[in-house]
């Protein structure tokens, strides 16, 4: 059975959820993003968050372009309420005072 994660992060930051996705396919894991499974006509946050209640866990991509994401937030806090792991992927130079529901998880 693949392990699925659901990958929170901006779409401004493509090229590094790219390489994520990639790299994590290549050991077994299965990636959700919501841009790839349109569902037209379907609201993104019930398509959002059913996809992380059917994850193992959250990866959030927290950069400099995600950090103040109120979706990427909003993401963190569900998956936490839900009682999912979540792993955060901090880009150097992110500043611990923008971590907010992060504020104190290793990464």
């Amino acid at each position: 059975m693949a392990y699925t994660i659901f990958l929170s992060h901006s779409s401004k930051d493509a090229h590094w959820v790219k390489r994520i996705a990639d790299d994590s396919k290549q050991v077994g894991v299965e990636v959700y993003m919501y841009e790839h499974d349109p569902q037209p006509g379907r609201m993104i946050a019930e398509k959002v968050e059913s996809a992380i209640r059917a994850s193992d866990a959250l990866v959030v991509l927290l950069t400099r372009e995600s950090q103040f994401s109120a979706y990427v937030q909003q993401e963190i806090g569900l998956a936490r309420g839900l009682g999912k792991p979540v792993i955060p992927l901090v880009q150097p130079g992110v500043s611990h005072a923008n971590l907010a529901m992060l504020e104190g998880a290793e990464y």
